[in-house]
């Protein structure tokens, strides 16, 4: 930000509408981009996809919350009387735009990973728009699918039916450790998980003797 200061708002403040974690949001305190600014990311030679090719080269990864749309709030008089945070707006707003900037900031970020030796991983997580899986098959673009979390009504969802491009995980920062998860698992729940592993292991290795 210190660096490419015209391709941030200082006005606004990044963060996350609300969740199953937090139904009042979240802000980050950090500065927002300002996509207005930095549009052109589209062509090779403009400063906003060059930003982004520099970052992601530094860090060698990234995630799809910022590069479809950002979710902001004002950074001043974020809370309201009651302490609340002040309701948020996505930008750009519209999904068409939504859309074209996603795959344009995304295609920089995966370059830009090429580049470094890297592979560039999307992280899926939470509520994300509909649109999202569609950008990121079109780019190839790996996704998470936590365990954990993939569920309905009839349980846990079968490992083998995640996106073939998929970076599984049993957990993250925003969950108990694995062995908590499994102690407070009922019975049936915890006899699912075993069947699911023993069909896995299975089908695994059928296909080893295959070869």
């Amino acid at each position: 930000m210190w660096t490419e200061r015209a391709l941030f708002r200082r006005d606004r403040s990044l963060g996350a509408p609300g969740d199953q974690f937090d139904e009042d949001g979240q802000d980050w305190m950090l500065p927002a981009y300002d996509w207005r600014r930095s549009r052109a990311t589209t062509t090779a030679g403009c400063a906003g996809a060059s930003a982004t090719r520099a970052r992601c080269s530094t860090a060698c990864a990234s995630t799809t919350s910022s590069a479809c749309s950002a979710r902001t709030r004002p950074a001043t008089g974020l809370r309201d009387a009651d302490d609340k945070l002040v309701p948020g707006s996505f930008d750009p707003p519209e999904e068409a735009a939504q859309r074209r900037q996603g795959a344009a900031v995304l295609q920089a970020m995966i370059e830009a990973a090429g580049r470094a030796g890297a592979t560039l991983v999307a992280e899926d997580l939470g509520c994300i728009p509909d649109y999202v899986p569609e950008v990121m098959k079109r780019l190839a673009l790996p996704g998470y699918r936590v365990l954990i979390w993939e569920r309905d009504d009839d349980g846990f969802r079968d490992p083998r039916a995640y996106p073939r491009r998929s970076v599984a995980c049993f957990a993250t920062h925003d969950t108990a450790p694995v062995a908590a998860w499994w102690r407070a698992l009922a019975d049936a729940e915890r006899e699912q998980v075993r069947a699911r592993c023993r069909a896995n292991l299975s089908a695994m290795s059928s296909r080893q003797n295959q070869r």
